[in-house]
């Protein structure tokens, strides 16, 4: 599994980076990525693309993106992932 920790603002440029390190991570087979969110305050649109590229990946290579919300209820808000979103999200404390 690879995890991917992000912190404060995912502005366009924050994103720009995510997405990269998601295609990196989601390039193998059956790959689980989980990313970790809890620390930020403010996500950009560009970002939550991002996350709902590379979790269709991650499904058609076998795997899974799983994510850990922001604590941020601004964040959280902005996340607003659609119910069809391919992922899980995971709740409470991290697995690490």
């Amino acid at each position: 599994m690879e995890a991917i920790v992000v912190t404060g603002e995912l502005d366009p440029v924050a994103a720009l980076d995510l997405r990269e390190r998601l295609a990196r991570a989601t390039a193998v087979l059956r790959p689980v990525v989980e990313v970790d969110l809890a620390e930020v305050s403010a996500i950009h649109v560009a970002a939550v693309s991002a996350l709902i590229q590379a979790a269709r990946r991650a499904k058609r290579q076998g795997g899974e993106l799983r994510i850990e919300p922001p604590r941020s209820a601004r964040a959280r808000r902005e996340l607003a992932l659609p119910a069809w979103f391919p992922t899980r999200i995971i709740e409470g404390p991290r697995h690490r």
